[in-house]
């Protein structure tokens, strides 16, 4: 089975933000936060039976974080609740087409703790931890089918930019047999090898509840920071979360 829904790419303009919202214990990612920080963010963004959409992991967070352009200008933050991290925020750059005032965004917060004025306060937190700067604009992405999320960044003022359709492919129903032979035609038109991965590869890579995205996690955050994209989290400010 394959099912398609659409990404929308929203531009926030910084004309005024968003008063009056509760305050949780907003501080400064640490190290120690790198589990807790991708647990949260990959729950933020699941679909209706908790499943992640793009799993976050640990040790891809840990290698952009080593990898990133140390002058781009990049923040992050994590929400508590009684001590436990049930939120996070964050900005960056897009070091493929710098600009000095542009921004990407992300906001997202656990399921159980959304509705309580969390992101609210996270979305508050970072606009103004980018208002130094001087901004002119921040972008980030959400789903159509999140409809808070999508509500969230409406009332706060974000506008939509473009719209980007995704395709995921279930590898538990899948029949490759249509496809056999395809590989050895790729080959044969001069496609370097170390490209092609076989599907009994990727299938013994795999577990059985595993849905295999048409893009895999680093590449979709890699077109996540192309020019008109957003950032690693798919979290525009407030993107997985509602006030």
């Amino acid at each position: 089975m394959i099912s398609c829904n659409a990404v929308a790419y929203l531009d926030y303009r910084f004309k005024g933000c968003a008063r009056g919202c509760m305050k949780p214990l907003i501080r400064p990612f640490t190290p120690d936060d790198y589990p807790a920080f991708a647990a949260v963010a990959s729950a933020a963004y699941s679909d209706t039976q908790g499943q992640p959409l793009i799993p976050i992991l640990e040790e891809e967070i840990r290698a952009e974080d080593a990898e990133r352009d140390p002058t781009l200008r990049f923040g992050r933050w994590v929400a508590e609740v009684a001590g436990q991290v049930v939120g996070g925020a964050e900005h960056n750059q897009n070091a493929g087409r710098y600009h000095p005032h542009k921004f990407l965004a992300d906001v997202f917060v656990q399921p159980r703790y959304q509705g309580q004025g969390i992101g609210t306060a996270l979305h508050q937190h970072i606009m103004e931890a980018l208002r130094p700067y001087d901004p002119l604009s921040a972008q980030g992405a959400t789903r159509e089918d999140l409809v808070s999320a999508v509500a969230f960044l409406e009332r706060r003022g974000w506008q939509e930019a473009l719209r980007m359709w995704e395709s995921f492919l279930d590898v538990t129903t899948w029949d490759p047999t249509p496809f056999n032979g395809v590989e050895e035609a790729v080959r044969a038109q001069g496609m370097p090898s170390r490209r092609c991965r076989s599907w009994r590869t990727i299938r013994a890579e795999i577990t059985s509840s595993t849905t295999w995205s048409g893009r895999s996690g680093r590449i979709f955050r890699a077109l996540m920071r192309q020019p008109g994209k957003a950032s690693r989290n798919l979290l525009s400010s407030g993107l997985t979360t509602s006030s």
